[in-house]
């Protein structure tokens, strides 16, 4: 990650298709319309941001950004995330999902997730 200016861990992308566990997940699909409101609103897009995550990946492939952006991050101390900054493309969608794997003051203690 430091090597690009993504902060400092190890980080490693899925490739398509998606396991069925990455691919089924219910914010991933069940929620994105909302995501999609709320990003419109505090970006500005309104109508650019499809109302379905199906519609808005097949926009990401007819643009030819075909890589996939679902990722496992992994941290040790010290380790941190810099703002976002890696775009594949004029297609964006605006905000991230972070979904914890491990159990706060059980399985690691200190440091913060803002």
């Amino acid at each position: 990650m430091a090597r690009h200016g993504f902060g400092r861990g190890e980080y490693k992308y899925f490739c398509y298709p998606l396991p069925d566990i990455v691919a089924r997940c219910a914010v991933r699909c069940t929620r994105y319309w909302r995501l999609s409101l709320i990003g419109g609103t505090i970006y500005g897009y309104r109508c650019a941001l499809p109302g379905h995550a199906r519609r808005f990946h097949q926009a990401l492939s007819q643009a030819g950004q075909t890589r996939p952006t679902p990722l496992l991050l992994q941290y040790a101390e010290g380790d941190y995330n810099a703002a976002p900054s890696d775009l594949y493309g004029e297609h964006v969608f605006p905000l991230q999902v972070a979904i914890l794997l491990s159990e706060p003051e059980r399985d690691f203690t200190g440091g913060e997730f803002v």
